[in-house]
């Protein structure tokens, strides 16, 4: 008697479910989508949600879109415009390019339809926008970022020893100018071919005073027969060598003003520190003296 009470209970229990057809999920959309075409919209959102929410009884994508599409539509024709969107975001969110049917869907469903796919694009590439955005300007940050680190780690101080040069030494003879810009072998050859210019104008002369003495009654030299051609080419050196000098010393000027520089950096050396800061420069002290009701006065800037 109890065995058949209890077997009595549980199929009345077991009864509900084998009896309500929504335990089937396919049968329960299909239920649904009749509710749907009857324009029973209550009904139809009653069978299909609990399809979907709060977890998926369906077996296959295309029962799933399905699904949301005929709850998004419900919802749309009882003026649930939230909960429509949102079934609609859905659809979307599973098959981006879905479109319903101008035939066989109500034009106005359509049009619903078509104004969340734009909102959502829409909306959703201001995200994408912001997104790339927002991405660039983390990338730029990071790269100012690195490169302030990178130029802090590598920045390298460079100290010049700068030499400053005269225009009046450029105008010396015997290579100054050319010394000075730096030309040592140029300095050297106008040293030495100027020297044997002037040393050979020199010498001549000398020997030309010493051999033949000015006579202190005519004032003048005078050169025996016999020594005639002996001055002559002493007195050609002399004269010679004197201009070769002089055109040498000239053309040694010019080289050294047309090469010339003002400044030159003759040294050169890295730290990593910045250099000590310049000394600042003294202030000038001033007084004077003015007139003042008990006498003299001492006035002035210190």
């Amino acid at each position: 008697m109890r065995a058949l009470a209890a077997w009595t209970l549980l199929a009345l229990l077991l009864q509900p479910a084998f009896a309500n057809p929504s335990r089937n999920a396919k049968d329960a959309l299909d239920q649904g989508r009749t509710a749907y075409d009857r324009g029973d919209y209550g009904r139809a959102i009653d069978t299909i949600n609990p399809l979907l929410y709060p977890s998926i009884e369906l077996g296959t994508e295309d029962e799933v879109v399905s699904a949301h599409k005929l709850l998004a539509l419900s919802y749309f024709f009882v003026n649930k415009q939230k909960d429509a969107e949102n079934e609609v975001s859905s659809l979307l969110a599973l098959r981006p390019n879905y479109q319903l049917d101008p035939i066989v869907d109500p034009p106005v469903a359509v049009r619903f339809f078509e104004d969340v796919r734009r909102r959502q694009s829409d909306r959703l590439n201001a995200l994408k926008k912001r997104e790339i955005e927002e991405t660039e300007r983390a990338h730029k940050e990071e790269e100012r970022r690195l490169a302030e680190a990178r130029a802090k780690a590598e920045r390298i101080y460079v100290d010049r020893v700068v030499e400053k040069h005269s225009r009046l030494i450029a105008l010396l003879p015997f290579g100054a100018g050319q010394a000075q810009n730096g030309q040592t072998a140029k300095a050297i050859a106008f040293g030495v071919t100027e020297g044997v210019f002037a040393a050979a104008s020199v010498i001549s002369y000398f020997t030309l005073q010493y051999r033949y003495p000015v006579n202190p009654a005519t004032g003048h030299q005078q050169f025996p027969a016999s020594d005639q051609n002996a001055a002559t080419a002493l007195i050609s050196l002399q004269l010679a060598a004197g201009a070769a000098f002089w055109a040498t010393v000239a053309w040694g000027i010019i080289d050294a003003q047309v090469l010339f520089k003002r400044e030159v950096v003759v040294d050169t050396h890295e730290r990593s520190t910045p250099p000590p800061p310049l000394p600042s420069k003294k202030q000038k002290h001033s007084w004077m003296l003015v007139p003042s009701p008990g006498g003299v006065g001492v006035v002035g800037s210190f």
